[in-house]
C-alpha cells in the first residue's frame, strides 16, 4: 500500500505509506477528491542477498573436509578436524573426525580420534573409534579402544 497526503516526500514515510529506502519520483500524485492515486515510478534499492550459513556452535574451531591447515591452534572450546592439519592442538576437546588426517600432537582434557592421527596424545580421557589410526605415544587418564582401532603406540596412564 502506498500512503499519499498532503506531504512532501521525504514525510510519505513517515507518514506510513512508505518505507525509508523508498523513492518516489516527482510524477506521483494524489487526487482527493477523485480519492485516486498515481505512481509513474515507485522503486527500492536492490537488497543485498542473505546467505545461508550453517551456525557454528560457540567455542568451536573446525577444519573442514576440504581444508588443509598448517600451524597450532590453541582453544578453550572443541577442535574439531575434519580435513587435514599438520601442527598442535591445545583445546578442551580435540575430536578427528572420520577421512581427517593430522601430523602433530593432541593436548585436551578429551580426545575423540576417527580419522589419522601421527603425534602424540595427552588426554584426561581418550577415545579410540574403529577407524583411528594412530602412531605416537598416549598419555591418558582413561582409554577406551574399539575394535578396528590401529595404534602403534606406548600407553602410558597418567599419574593421579
Amino acid at each position: 500500500m502506498v500512503w499519499f497526503g498532503k506531504k512532501n516526500r521525504k514525510d510519505l514515510a513517515a507518514a506510513g505509506g512508505l518505507t525509508p529506502s523508498a523513492l518516489v519520483n516527482e510524477e506521483a500524485h494524489f487526487d482527493g477528491l477523485k480519492n485516486e492515486a498515481s505512481v509513474a515510478e515507485l522503486s527500492f534499492p536492490p537488497r543485498t542477498p542473505i546467505l545461508h550459513v550453517e551456525p557454528v556452535p560457540v567455542g568451536q574451531t573446525i577444519i573442514g573436509p576440504d581444508a588443509e591447515f598448517k600451524g597450532s591452534i590453541t582453544s578453550k572450546g572443541v577442535c574439531r578436524v575434519v580435513g587435514r592439519m599438520e601442527g598442535d592442538v591445545t583445546a578442551i576437546e580435540v575430536i578427528l573426525d572420520l577421512g581427517s588426517s593430522m601430523g602433530g600432537n593432541i593436548q585436551a582434557n578429551t580426545a575423540q580420534v576417527q580419522g589419522s592421527l601421527t603425534g602424540n596424545i595427552t588426554a584426561d580421557s581418550v577415545s579410540l573409534l574403529a577407524d583411528a589410526h594412530v602412531t605416537g605415544d598416549i598419555l591418558y587418564g582413561s582409554i577406551s579402544m574399539e575394535r578396528g582401532a590401529h595404534v602403534i603406540s606406548n600407553l602410558k596412564p597418567q599419574n593421579r
